[in-house]
């Protein structure tokens, strides 16, 4: 968390405010954090700063080149989180 900002803290706040189970984004990777707070399709935000390491092999291993027209579709880059989080999803 300390490669946040204080506005970034403030708005991981705001995110958990009303939540009953709020997010630990402290055991999150670093990406996963600049997702919620950006989301996929931020034009202003690199898709490197977005995907994890493994995200990136992964998408790499089914064929996909890692640049920024990615971010149009962001129901594959949520499936690819979603592989990376629980690898026995693709068998």
């Amino acid at each position: 968390m300390k490669y946040l900002t204080s506005k970034e803290k403030e708005l991981l706040d705001l995110i958990n405010l009303n939540k009953e189970n709020p997010i630990k984004w402290k055991a999150m990777p670093k990406q996963e954090v600049y997702t919620h707070l950006y989301g996929w399709d931020n034009p202003h935000v690199d898709i490197n700063t977005l995907l994890t390491p493994k995200e990136k092999e992964i998408l790499i291993a089914k064929g996909y080149t890692i640049n920024n027209n990615l971010k149009n579709d962001p129901k594959l880059l949520s499936d690819i989180r979603k592989l990376r989080k629980n690898p026995r999803l693709s068998k």
